[in-house]
Order: C-alpha cells, then structure tokens, then sequence
C-alpha cells in the first residue's frame, strides 16, 4: 500500500513539474495541500464509519481524475496551438540566411 501511496506522489510532483515549469511555488502549494488533507483525514478517521469513509475517498478520487483529465485536455490544446501558431522554419531559409 505504501508502494502505491509513494508511486502517487512521485507521479503527481512530476505533473507539476511539467505544468508549472516558470513557477517554483507550485511544489510547495502542492505540499501545503497535501498535508491539509493529512489532517482532515487524521481529525475525522475516528469518527466516521469506515463504509463513509471509502465513499468519501472514492468520490475524492473521481473528482481529481476528472480534474486531471480536463487539465491534460488544456494542455494539449495549449501546446498545439503554440505549435500551429509558431512559423514554420525550412532548411533552406535557415542556409540561405546564413550563407550571408
């Protein structure tokens, strides 16, 4: 369970690095985060039924791959737009500017 746990996080500290490239803060909000939701889960464990508790997880769950999904989608169509707006370049333009 740990593996996975561990896994999760490498994987998500990952996709933001990848997002979030110019800001450095990202890490650390993701931590901030992170850590709240330790919390949370600590404060209310001995007090739920473990059946709510699941339904809580699972229902958390769905709603950050569904958020993961839209925020993949946004980015491809941010990097294929930056690629379609960004002028071609040939290798005989490059040759003929530099053979002056």
């Amino acid at each position: 369970m740990y593996f996975f746990f561990f896994c999760c996080v490498f994987i998500v500290g990952a996709s933001y690095g990848v997002l979030f490239t110019e800001h450095e803060s990202a890490f650390s909000n993701f931590r901030l985060w992170e850590s709240l939701g330790f919390v949370i889960a600590y404060v209310y464990a001995p007090r739920i039924r473990i059946e709510y508790a699941q339904i809580i997880l699972l229902c958390v769950l769905t709603l950050s791959m569904i958020c993961y999904t839209i925020i993949d989608i946004k980015e491809r169509r941010r990097k294929k737009k930056l690629e379609k707006d960004k002028p071609p370049t040939n290798q005989m333009d490059s040759e003929a500017t530099t053979a002056f």
